[in-house]
């Protein structure tokens, strides 16, 4: 399985949603407009549907970009998250909390979705 890098500015900015503190409306709002943009561009890569919001981040974590790697199966959950720099425990544990109730569409194969491994940019505000 080949590792997607997935770092355009656009998906870093939908993903910066994860942590900022938008009415639920205007995340799913924002996300909606990030996946009918980039959605006729890729099929071969999972795209965010859902995002969940870290809390109790330390302060000194909010201006942060997070590298994160994940496997997104085929119903388009996310597996074996691992979390880059920081390794604080706490804030990865923060993380991991909220990352394992995102959900993607899966990336397509022919069509079929298919198990994709990712590392995305998530930048904390």
């Amino acid at each position: 399985m080949k590792t997607t890098q997935m770092l355009a500015s656009a998906l870093v900015a939908s993903l910066a949603l994860a942590s900022t503190s938008l009415a639920a409306t205007e995340s799913s709002r924002a996300v909606s407009q990030y996946l009918e943009h980039y959605k006729v561009l890729r099929t071969d890569v999972p795209l965010p549907i859902k995002i969940v919001a870290p809390t109790g981040l330390p302060w000194n974590y909010r201006a942060a970009t997070i590298h994160v790697t994940m496997l997104i199966d085929r119903e388009g959950r996310p597996q074996n998250i691992e979390i880059g720099s920081p390794a604080n425990p706490e804030v990865t544990q923060l993380l991991v909390s909220a990352l394992v109730q995102w959900r993607f569409s899966p990336a397509l194969k022919d069509g079929v979705p298919v198990e994709q491994r990712v590392t995305l940019p998530i930048r904390l505000s």
